[in-house]
């Protein structure tokens, strides 16, 4: 087979000066013998072919280029030399070996990524499948289109932190925050870190999840996820502001009660408020600023179902609360009603996830 080899390189020489039709054809030939039992070359034989093919190709047209990228993307015992050489070649020859050759390392991958621009990282982003590590590299150099092939991507693996830090580059990103919510390897947690910056079609959405998941799956992703624990109950006082002192020494004293909260708003005491339903809720104390102000009243609802605040307090707040006063009946009929539609498991699921935040 060396012996065939040889021939092959002479035959090259002697047609470097040739016309580029010659060279066109010469190319096919060559490449036919290859195809035609490719498991018959050893590794040595391979690589020697593929450099009498990547001197060919080097006075040959993008055409021509192109049917021979075509052809070697399938091929899993091509030469790899000539495969890397194609998936550097300008992206009209590339793309197929970029998407679709199992030949190309994760260090040939590298590479491209770090010398070439953002149409060869588009086509690595289709690449079935890809791991997290060659994820992370592409977003970095990555423009809002490469992101939304990846995510586009079944087979695309995301590292945890890749993916927080997606979802925090989504709060200012509504087409982002879809695409996240569409994958169903999107961490739940982080899922539900985007229901207060997200419209309520994604709202809606993170609650249909939250449905689908029993206590026990919810008990899997809180340990995976790696984060703080859920509110501490045992507070240091010098970390309290003077809202949440005043609670403390109220509930204390056994006078913190849903009445206590209502008679706050009343009263326009907001950061005593606040901070009640913080303690009432069990969420951070931006969480339950975040449930209050929330004009759809939805988080509100939900904070109240899984805490097991009453119904008239929950309709007392909305009525009160400058967030959701409106002039409109129906409007306000709307709002109230929110308390019943709330499914009490959902709610308390969801409570679990937003006590992380």
């Amino acid at each position: 087979m060396s012996q065939n080899i040889n021939g092959l390189q002479a035959i090259v020489n002697l047609a470097r000066g040739a016309s580029s039709e010659t060279r066109h054809q010469l190319l096919d030939e060559i490449t036919e013998l290859f195809l035609r039992d490719p498991d018959r070359f050893s590794d040595s034989e391979a690589t020697s072919l593929g450099n009498i093919i990547c001197a060919i190709i080097k006075d040959v047209e993008v055409e021509g280029r192109q049917q021979l990228a075509v052809r070697m993307s399938e091929v899993e015992t091509a030469p790899h030399n000539l495969i890397v050489a194609l998936a550097n070649d300008e992206i009209e020859v590339s793309t197929p070996i970029l998407q679709n050759s199992e030949l190309l390392t994760d260090q040939d991958l590298a590479q491209i990524i770090r010398l070439h621009g953002k149409a060869h990282l588009a086509a690595i982003a289709q690449r079935k499948p890809l791991n997290d590590e060659l994820t992370a590299n592409i977003l970095e150099h990555a423009n809002e289109e490469i992101i939304d092939s990846l995510l586009e991507n079944d087979e695309a693996d995301f590292s945890r932190s890749t993916f927080e830090m997606l979802a925090e580059r989504a709060k200012t990103n509504p087409h982002l925050q879809e695409a996240l919510a569409a994958r169903q390897d999107f961490p739940p947690d982080l899922l539900n870190r985007m229901y207060f910056y997200g419209d309520e079609e994604l709202k809606h959405s993170i609650m249909q999840r939250n449905a689908q998941l029993d206590d026990e799956q919810i008990d899997q992703i809180l340990i995976a996820s790696e984060d703080k624990d859920e509110f501490d109950e045992d507070i240091s006082q010098e970390s309290l502001t003077p809202a949440e002192k005043f609670i403390l020494e109220k509930e204390r004293s056994d006078e913190f009660n849903e009445q206590l909260m209502v008679s706050l708003l009343r009263d326009h005491q907001m950061k005593e408020f606040i901070a009640g339903f913080s303690r009432i809720s069990g969420l951070q104390l931006k969480t339950a600023q975040q449930v209050i102000q929330d004009s759809s009243a939805e988080p509100l609802a939900i904070a109240c179902r899984a805490a097991e605040i009453e119904r008239s307090t929950f309709s007392t707040i909305v009525l009160l609360s400058d967030e959701f006063r409106s002039d409109d009946p129906e409007r306000t009929h709307e709002l109230l009603s929110l308390y019943d539609k709330v499914d009490d498991d959902t709610a308390k699921r969801t409570m679990r996830f937003w006590r992380m935040l």
